[in-house]
């Protein structure tokens, strides 16, 4: 079978319906806790079970501050990474640190950059 790789280019991210603007890029690393151990039923191998699952991640963009407030550390939120226009993940979570960036030098655009940890359950990608 043919693997056919996806672009990102139509990615985004929205806080329940809200743009949060220009995102250049997203991540969300899908975690699960293990439990390692050997036993007397293990024969000298180790063995593992799984055990809570959550979400890390981070969004980076070009800041615009009628769009991006909502996304505030310390806030709960629900969102939506979209990886095309028709897929997305939900994931509820806290926003566990925000950054802005300025470049007096160039004069760049300004950017951000938030880090989250999902709360509670979330959903696998699907289509919208």
């Amino acid at each position: 079978m043919a693997i056919t790789p996806e672009s990102g280019k139509g990615g985004s991210v929205k806080i329940s319906a809200t743009s949060v603007g220009e995102v250049l890029k997203w991540t969300a690393r899908k975690t699960a806790e293990l439990d390692v151990f050997g036993s007397s039923e293990s024969a000298g191998y180790q063995k593992a079970i799984a055990g809570r699952k959550g979400i890390t991640g981070t969004i980076e963009g070009k800041w615009d501050s009628a769009l991006v407030s909502p996304i505030l550390e310390g806030t709960s939120a629900t969102i939506l990474l979209y990886l095309n226009a028709t897929e997305l993940l939900t994931v509820p979570c806290l926003i566990g640190e925000f950054e802005i960036g300025v470049d007096i030098n160039t004069g760049t655009a300004n950017t951000f950059h938030a880090a989250y940890s999902s709360n509670g359950a979330y959903t696998e990608p699907t289509l919208a």
